[in-house]
């Protein structure tokens, strides 16, 4: 007996397979990694370019080669464990072409921080991005913070305080080409591109 329905059923088969696989992805994108409870492993702050300082150690520059990264709240070295901050976040990430993931433990202090300026810049192999641990609220500038992180398909920046950013975030965006941002109305208006590629999710 020919089956008429056949054909509508395997589409419909296929199709929720498709939407399952899309929903793991997006899962595994949100959840690649766990903000971490302790301080780093030992060895973990040769990958960065730091100055130690009193009890803070001042994080610059990311140049391990690993692909999914944990910045931790405190770093061991010369036999005591220091306290993390950010002074500078400029080019942090930069050109790290092979980074997937990356997430930043709660407790890291970032509350003197002005700059963020292309952070991530040229990260197109990330996919898995957690800022929900940052005090944003003495930034002042933003330009080019994600330019060319072309997998980048979800964005949380819901926990962004971006009062003082001091001009429009240029190019924040540029080359994120299937990006959707979640973000407060304040930090929209604060990005005045209407070329941006990007789509907007509004939270209050």
């Amino acid at each position: 007996m020919f089956c008429t329905n056949c054909g509508k059923k395997l589409d419909d088969d296929a199709s929720d397979e498709a939407e399952k696989e899309d929903a793991a992805d997006d899962k595994k994108a949100e959840t690649k990694l766990d903000k971490p409870t302790g301080p780093a492993p030992e060895g973990a702050i040769d990958n960065w370019e730091y100055t130690l300082d009193g009890d803070y150690v001042t994080l610059e520059k990311y140049k391990g080669d690993e692909t999914d990264v944990i910045v931790y709240a405190g770093y061991p070295a010369d036999g005591k464990v220091y306290k993390t901050k950010f002074a500078d976040a400029s080019q942090m990430f930069q050109a790290c072409k092979q980074v997937e993931s990356i997430v930043f433990a709660d407790g890291i202090d970032t509350s003197n921080m002005e700059r963020m300026y292309a952070m991530f810049s040229g990260c197109r192999s990330l996919t898995s991005l957690d800022l929900s641990s940052l005090d944003t609220s003495n930034v002042k500038h933003m330009t080019e913070m994600f330019i060319r992180c072309s997998s980048l398909i979800s964005l949380d920046l819901s926990s962004f305080d971006t009062s003082n950013v001091e001009s429009s975030m240029d190019e924040i965006f540029k080359d994120c080409t299937n990006l959707t941002v979640t973000a407060t109305q304040a930090t929209k208006d604060k990005h005045d591109d209407d070329d941006c590629p990007v789509t907007w999710k509004i939270v209050k």
